[in-house]
């Protein structure tokens, strides 16, 4: 019997029907309360029906009119007390009700609060889809119809049903310009929600489900959370990261021990300061060392990020899908490839920008408009050409190096006239009288890489009081310029002085040191 419940159960009732969650109509129950401070014509009417001894019998029905109940009603025939189909005749009964209310909202005479498919697809008329591009349309996405559900879900997970509905509807209306219109694309919809820097179109993809999804997310953050131990009662030695780079139990899984001391506690073993330890927990971490304790109360802390500052953003990238990361080049490169360059080399780089761009947007027309398949050789051939020609309106001066004489060959730009290149004068201001300046800079190779770091010490007579360098292993640049401010800070204590000058060239590194935070 239980097999064909999903076929003789309407869609509207999801308890003890195989394949459906009892969550989703929490989630209705969420919504209609929502919606029942809105006012409409001829006013809401909410029904809670309570149906008491719903497994042993049913004897008698309660309706409660918008939270006022209304007595009980007998009911002539009922289920037998230990029934093993109890739970399913308790459906097939209210299966009855179920499609009466069904039929009312059917031939008009119930109207529905609010219908969510509707609401988006009246955001997504297909005339509006007619006149706006491609770009417009995304636009109009990521800005109005993904903020719809957002509401809702930042209490909450919608079904997976409704999920689907909502994504098939943007996916639809992307495409093809018509919510109702479906358009065979070649990029799956979960590329598409990644963001731009990884080919994707940066639309935020929406999740499915309650409890799992939430057990689903905390399981992908735990590994980026952990306890900073104060007094250890909110710790538990075996499941929470406290020590170590995980949880004990994933190191020594569940022994006889751990068993039988299953809920033990940090402060249990952390007594007035002084760490107490039972011989099985001193074999378990004789090879690890043992956290400080300030005895104050258990911080938990993020270190998904370099500066341990939980955000959202940080977490919601955490979770997501991910693609490998793309090389979109735009015109900033452009310009950094162009500077400290000959007025020749500028204008160079700048026509070949301009050019390439046209002709991108010729070939992408052709193949949209035309179906005309793109030729990478005849393209590269065609801007080389473009490029030559317009050569002959470049007045700037070539520089007398290597560089510009290898652009001028690859464009074929011809006998140049030449300007040797001048020398700049530089200065820097030393420190005031009293004052010794700490000159600090780090890096890697990579980002992160090998790293290293290096400290010049000036006086205010720009005299060089000492210097320091040395290599920090594997690192980041953010790492490297935070260890040798540091350093530089750890020198001027060792030296006893009092007015003292850092200076990096690291804004994200500098801003916490003047806010009084260290990073």
């Amino acid at each position: 019997m239980g097999t064909l419940m999903h076929k003789l159960i309407s869609p509207q009732q999801v308890a003890y029907v195989k394949g459906r969650c009892i969550q989703e109509q929490i989630l209705l129950a969420s919504e209609m309360v929502n919606e029942m401070k809105k006012k409409r014509r001829c006013g809401n009417v909410g029904l809670k029906i309570d149906i008491s001894q719903a497994y042993d019998s049913i004897t008698k029905l309660s309706v409660m009119v918008n939270g006022g109940p209304c007595g009980f009603f007998s009911v002539g025939r009922g289920l037998r007390q230990g029934d093993h189909l109890s739970p399913i005749l308790f459906v097939l009964m209210e299966e009855a009700l179920s499609r009466s209310i069904s039929k009312a909202v059917n031939d008009g005479h119930i109207k529905p609060m609010v219908v969510r498919r509707e609401m988006m697809q009246k955001k997504l008329a297909s005339w509006k889809g007619k006149l706006l591009s491609f770009q417009e349309r995304l636009v109009l996405v990521k800005s109005v119809l993904c903020i719809i559900p957002m509401y809702n879900m930042e209490i909450y997970k919608w079904p997976a049903s409704v999920i689907k509905i909502c994504q098939k509807i943007i996916r639809d209306f992307i495409w093809s310009g018509d919510s109702e219109t479906r358009k065979y694309t070649v990029y799956s919809w979960k590329k598409l929600c990644t963001p731009f820097s990884e080919g994707g179109l940066g639309i935020q993809r929406l999740l499915s489900s309650v409890w799992p999804g939430l057990k689903w997310a905390f399981n992908a953050l735990k590994e980026d959370v952990r306890w900073n131990i104060g007094d250890g009662q909110a710790i538990s030695v075996w499941f929470d990261t406290w020590i170590g780079e995980g949880p004990l139990i994933d190191i020594f899984g569940f022994t006889s021990y751990i068993t039988d001391n299953i809920f033990l506690k940090v402060s249990d073993i952390f007594k007035n300061g002084v760490w107490s330890l039972t011989t099985e927990i001193q074999d378990m971490l004789q090879n690890i060392t043992l956290p400080t304790a300030d005895g104050r109360e258990d911080e938990l802390i993020w270190i998904g990020d370099l500066q341990s500052s939980f955000t959202i953003q940080a977490a919601i990238n955490k979770i997501r899908f991910k693609e490998n990361t793309l090389h979109w080049p735009n015109f900033d490169e452009v310009w950094k490839c162009a500077k400290d360059t000959s007025p020749l080399i500028k204008q160079i780089w700048f026509i070949a920008a301009c050019i390439i761009l046209k002709e991108l947007w010729f070939q992408k027309n052709k193949r949209y408009f035309e179906e005309i398949k793109r030729n990478l050789q005849s393209f590269k051939i065609r801007v080389l050409k473009l490029i030559n020609e317009n050569g002959l309106r470049i007045t700037g001066n070539q520089w007398n190096q290597n560089y510009d004489l290898e652009i001028i060959a690859i464009f074929n730009m011809g006998v140049r006239n030449c300007k040797f290149q001048g020398t700049k004068s530089c200065q820097w201001i030393p420190p005031s009288p009293g004052f010794i300046m700490f000159c600090c800079d780090g890096s890697s190779i990579g980002n992160p890489g090998a790293a290293g770091f290096g400290v010049v010490v000036r006086n205010h007579l720009c005299e060089v009081l000492s210097v320091l360098s040395g290599g920090i292993g594997i690192a980041s640049n953010y790492l490297a310029e935070i260890y040798v401010v540091i350093c530089a800070l750890e020198l001027a204590v060792v030296w006893e002085m009092q007015s003292i000058i850092i200076v990096s060239d690291s804004k994200t590194v500098v801003n916490p040191f003047m806010n009084g935070h260290v990073p």
